[in-house]
């Protein structure tokens, strides 16, 4: 029997991983489609995957962004078809690197 929280934790994991290497479709893998981003004020969708772009990601990260990391994934819901998280992340700059 699988656990759907360490399956989803896996998917956010693998996002991450994707961003921070730069893999574009490593970070469509791991959407679901349509997909939905509610962040700063605005709403994003991409319809299909391919939609999403890396270079959406580092307009909106600023110039000098080198990784990102999750500051917290805490599961609101958790059920056997659905688990919903609530995610927050922080950008890092490229300190002299």
């Amino acid at each position: 029997m699988s656990d759907p929280l360490t399956e989803a934790l896996a998917v956010l994991d693998a996002f991450m991983a994707a961003l921070n290497r730069g893999d574009e479709a490593g970070v469509n893998a791991s959407y679901n489609f349509p997909h939905v981003r509610l962040a700063s004020g605005k709403v994003a969708v991409w319809n299909k995957r391919g939609d999403y772009r890396l270079d959406d990601f580092r307009a909106r990260a600023g110039e000098g962004w080198a990784e990102s990391r999750w500051d917290e994934r805490a599961p609101i819901h958790v059920g056997s078809a659905k688990v919903i998280s609530r995610c927050s992340s922080a950008v890092g700059a490229r300190m002299g690197r």
